[in-house]
């Protein structure tokens, strides 16, 4: 029996002991990764592995990497790294690894990748040409995954021919490069490769100084652009900036002959780039009298980054001037420009003068006339239309204003205007006659009534106010006899009184 116990404890410890050590220097769940270029394992090359954890969901192939590592590997003093997976990762977890750059400029990374899906007891490797299982459980090393690289096809970059980068004057350096100014030299045919950069500025943001633009920060994007390598990292190609064009225009004026005449001013088509100014000043041809006179250009001026297109403007030196002339009772007002020379009145017309007469007739059957007015120039010049502008009370809200003028001919003519208080242009270049007439007949509102008992009361209030100012007047005479010493008068005064009223009493 102690034979069969010591025979079964021998073969006990022979076979279960052993699998319990191998369990327990069973690896944990990692790789060693590995860098070739086309085969070979490059011994003084420095390599960047960029690793991207994807979640494992089969219906979405598109998904976005959860997290993202970059992994150096060092060939002069390590051939391989080792990469461990989190407890976390086991079977949730894919991972992708590829090379995506390297110290010689000569290697790219080949497109393919390395996925990795790490489980409990196995890890799963899928090559682009193979795939392999590794059995952790009886493994004393991680798996050793090689990252292939790729020998980099040299592009270049050449020029075209006469090719200049040009832009129009913004202030700034900064250009866009047209594709057609140049072409990748060593791309394979049917690839898909184009370059990328990150700034091109000219060496000067003005007109005359602006000869050439440097292109850096080069870069190839595209599906294959893995496969190849820029032989250099920037570039120069000729370059121009023409003028910024600009149109420039005189604004018009109008002054009286003899007043003092404003600074000459001009509107831009376009402000000014920041930090740019005019320099100079407009003038105009010479002479003061009555008349009318260009605005040139002078001496203004926007420098050498500006095509200046020029428009003239005209000064008038105009011998009218501006004569108001306001009916202070209605606040009707007779505006225009008159001859400097010359003055302007304005007289009310009667009801009983002809004029008037003659435009109340025409005005009839329209309305009736608010006021008539003639308007007499000492001299019958004046520049355009004479206005008249005319507030207009409560009483004629809502009714349409006309204004009636009478001709030199005798005829009548009638504005209407659609503003109850606005502004009418009297439509002549001399002097005239007119009259304002609203629209309808207008009722005259009557007095408001006033009660009988508010009218006693007033009466009464203005007798006590006259009984009391006597009471009062005759007070201010007793002080004052007492006042002066005149008591005996008074007295005497009193005395007379008394007989006066006797004697109405009998």
């Amino acid at each position: 029996m102690n034979k069969k116990i010591l025979s079964l404890l021998t073969a006990f410890v022979i076979i279960v002991l052993p699998l319990f050590s191998v369990s327990a220097e069973a690896i944990k769940p990692a790789i060693k990764l590995s860098c070739s270029v086309d085969g070979s394992t490059p011994s003084d090359k420095k390599f960047e592995i960029t690793v991207k954890k994807y979640a494992i969901d089969e219906a979405d192939d598109d998904a976005e990497p959860v997290s993202t590592d970059k992994l150096t590997i060092d060939t002069a003093s390590a051939a391989d790294k080792e990469y461990a997976f989190a407890a976390g990762d086991i079977g949730l977890y894919k991972f992708d690894f590829y090379i995506s750059g390297c110290s010689d400029s000569s290697i790219a990374s080949d497109g393919s990748v390395v996925t990795v899906y790490p489980g409990q007891d196995e890890i799963r490797v899928s090559y682009p040409d193979r795939e392999e299982t590794f059995d952790l459980a009886n493994m004393k090393d991680p798996p050793l995954v090689t990252v292939k690289g790729t020998k980099a096809q040299q592009v270049k970059i050449e020029l075209a021919d006469n090719k200049t980068v040009s832009k129009v004057y913004d202030g700034k350096t900064s250009v866009s490069i047209p594709a057609d100014c140049y072409k990748l030299i060593g791309v394979v045919s049917g690839d898909d490769v184009k370059l990328a950069y990150k700034s091109a500025v000219f060496n000067s943001p003005d007109v005359k100084s602006a000869k050439r633009v440097k292109v850096t920060g080069l870069s190839l994007t595209g599906n294959d652009a893995a496969k190849y390598k820029l032989a250099t990292e920037s570039f120069e190609i000729t370059g121009k900036i023409t003028a910024r064009p600009i149109t420039v225009t005189a604004n018009d004026i109008v002054i009286t002959e003899g007043a003092n005449e404003p600074e000459l001013t001009y509107t831009l088509s376009e402000q000014l780039i920041e930090g740019n100014s005019a320099v100079g000043t407009l003038a105009r041809t010479a002479g003061g009298e009555a008349g009318s006179y260009i605005i040139t250009r002078g001496t203004l001026t926007f420098g050498d980054n500006y095509e200046v297109t020029f428009v003239e403007g005209h000064l008038t030196v105009s011998s009218y001037t501006l004569v108001e002339v306001i009916d202070q009772v209605l606040g009707i007002k007779i505006s225009g420009y008159i001859d400097k020379s010359s003055s302007v009145s304005a007289v009310k017309l009667a009801q009983s003068d002809g004029s008037y007469k003659a435009l109340a007739d025409a005005a009839g059957s329209v309305g009736h006339v608010i006021a008539a007015y003639n308007i007499m120039l000492d001299t019958p010049k004046h520049d355009g239309d004479l206005t008249v502008t005319f507030p207009v009370d409560a009483k004629y809200e809502g009714k349409q204003i006309y204004i009636y003028q009478l001709m030199s001919s005798g005829a009548v003519s009638s504005y209407k205007t659609a503003a109850v208080d606005g502004t009418v242009s009297l439509k002549t270049s001399e002097c005239t006659q007119f009259a304002i007439v609203a629209e309808g007949q207008v009722e005259e509102k009557p007095m408001p009534k006033t009660s009988v008992g508010k009218t006693i009361l007033k009466v009464i209030l203005i007798l006590l106010a006259v009984v009391l100012g006597l009471a009062l007047l005759i007070a201010l005479f007793f002080f004052g006899m007492v006042f002066f010493n005149k008591t005996d008068e008074l007295k005497r005064i009193i005395k007379k009184f008394r007989r006066l009223f006797k004697k109405n009493k009998r």
